[in-house]
């Protein structure tokens, strides 16, 4: 199905239950055709705590989280065997404005369904797209629960023995690839920050550019 198509209201209205707790899941698209997911989960819904306490020695090259993320939606990131079939895989860049050393990627990905987990990559960018030259990849494997919290962080550091530098004034992407039955969330940031966007529907080997639109809630630092 093309990603025209899905701008048709076509709605995968499913009743899950992860965590012990029940959640109404929605996935449906924006109203530009993207795919996102809500949910209204219950006030009794656990906190798994993790991330970001932001470190001092670190520097913040880019943060649209801010005092808190958008914890009851964000964009679907969903395989082709998931239960509600393949969407596409929806990234997000930053522009550094100071060259710095790459020491850690923090995003707001929510796990619902599937073989828990997903691979990171900050990759560099070729003509206003993913490159998919990797600078730094990682594999996050126990994510919070998409809908209990509007704080938690999926959080990747860079061994401080590595240097990974991150150029001035330079594009590069945040890459997330989730398992091929996983249906998970890149919850929407709450600061009202946009940037380009790309998606891909076949697992990240070619890119389409979807202009600049809202971004997925995510930190990078630097060293």
């Amino acid at each position: 199905m093309s990603r025209f198509a899905r701008v048709m209201l076509c709605v995968a209205a499913l009743t899950l239950c992860m965590a012990g707790m029940a959640f109404g899941q929605i996935a449906t698209t924006d109203s530009h055709g993207r795919p996102i997911t809500v949910t209204t989960p219950k006030s009794s819904t656990p906190r798994v705590i993790r991330g970001s306490g932001i470190e001092p020695e670190t520097i913040t090259i880019y943060n649209n989280v801010g005092s808190g993320y958008n914890g009851s939606s964000g964009f679907t990131e969903s395989g082709i065997d998931s239960s509600v079939g393949a969407w596409y895989a929806q990234v997000m860049a930053f522009t550094p404005t100071k060259t710095h050393y790459l020491a850690e990627v923090e995003v707001a990905m929510g796990y619902v369904n599937g073989t828990e987990g997903f691979a990171l990559h900050v990759e560099t960018d070729k003509s206003g797209l993913p490159s998919n030259k990797s600078l730094y990849s990682c594999k996050i494997t126990s994510m919070y629960g998409f809908g209990s919290s509007s704080t938690d962080l999926d959080t990747c550091k860079v061994p401080k023995a590595k240097k990974i530098a991150l150029k001035a004034k330079t594009q590069y992407w945040v890459v997330v690839l989730v398992n091929s039955d996983e249906w998970a969330a890149w919850n929407f940031n709450a600061t009202g920050a946009t940037g380009p966007v790309a998606i891909s529907e076949d697992d990240g080997k070619t890119w389409t550019s979807e202009g600049t639109g809202s971004n997925g809630a995510f930190i990078i630092l630097g060293k």
